[in-house]
């Protein structure tokens, strides 16, 4: 699922990926009520996955699961419908998340069966063009992070790579080069980093682990680009046993309170 305002009037729309169906559905979302509303099912010409909006332009990128493959739609902001401009194929399993520059130039994967992080130049009509570059840190990567000014990269991978990976960005030739260090290891044990965020002010990280239930916040250092750990935290209550795994972290926009899922307890904790 993926939320955003894409209109001049700043219309809160939310994008659904329907991977079985191979479909996505755009809904207009009331931001007084909560309310959702169907606009348009649109054919994503593979097994929908993450979703990303074109910082600019009116198209819509896609990370096919459980395949190889990554498209780019026009999207019809009247109507909502999406047309496919191109579809591509990496040759590397399960694209899991994926993410442009602000600037609308290069677009950013990782990937979890496959491993690792591509960059892919994008074209003038947004279509996904050449590969730029593809850095091999190990399965399970999870997630991709650009930070505030373009100039680093985070990749978090699950268990049992268990680490994220710390790279420096170049904004003008869209290259990925390892940060010193170029990994970061969570608190103790298995914990597997899934998800990371931001809070507004940039200087904290918030990572996920998936395997260890919990969130570790990190202290952020914009001159080198790393982070270091100074709490973790565990999503779960004290007396729950029955295990389970964190999936997602977001930070309000206050950057007042940070929330995580969890699966097999089924909750949002805050």
């Amino acid at each position: 699922m993926f939320r955003r305002s894409m209109t001049a009037q700043a219309q809160p729309v939310v994008f659904v990926s329907l991977t079985g169906d191979e479909a996505i559905k755009l809904y207009d979302l009331d931001p007084q009520s909560g309310a959702l509303k169907l606009r348009a099912t649109s054919p994503a010409h593979g097994p929908s996955g993450a979703l990303f909006l074109h910082p600019s332009r009116p198209v819509l990128y896609d990370g096919h699961v459980m395949s190889t493959t990554l498209a780019s739609f026009h999207l019809d902001t009247t109507s909502g419908e999406l047309t496919l401009i191109n579809k591509v194929d990496t040759g590397l399993d399960t694209p899991a998340h994926l993410i442009t520059d602000p600037a609308g130039r290069f677009l950013l994967t990782a990937y979890y069966t496959g491993g690792g992080v591509t960059v892919h130049r994008l074209d003038d009509d947004g279509a996904i063009g050449d590969l730029v570059q593809r850095i091999d840190t190990g399965p399970k990567a999870h997630a991709v992070l650009l930070t505030e000014g373009e100039r680093f990269v985070f990749v978090p991978h699950v268990c049992p790579n268990n680490k994220t990976s710390q790279f420096r960005f170049d904004a003008n030739t869209g290259q990925l080069s390892p940060n010193d260090p170029s990994v970061l290891a969570p608190p103790e044990g298995e914990l597997g980093p899934r998800h990371i965020c931001f809070r507004p002010l940039g200087d904290v990280a918030y990572i996920v682990n998936e395997q260890g239930n919990t969130v570790t916040a990190h202290r952020f250092d914009p001159e080198h680009g790393t982070l270091s750990i100074f709490q973790d935290i565990s999503t779960l209550p004290a007396d729950y046993a029955e295990g389970g795994h964190t999936a997602h972290v977001e930070v309000h926009p206050n950057g007042q309170w940070c929330y995580a899922s969890n699966r097999g307890h089924d909750s949002i904790v805050g």
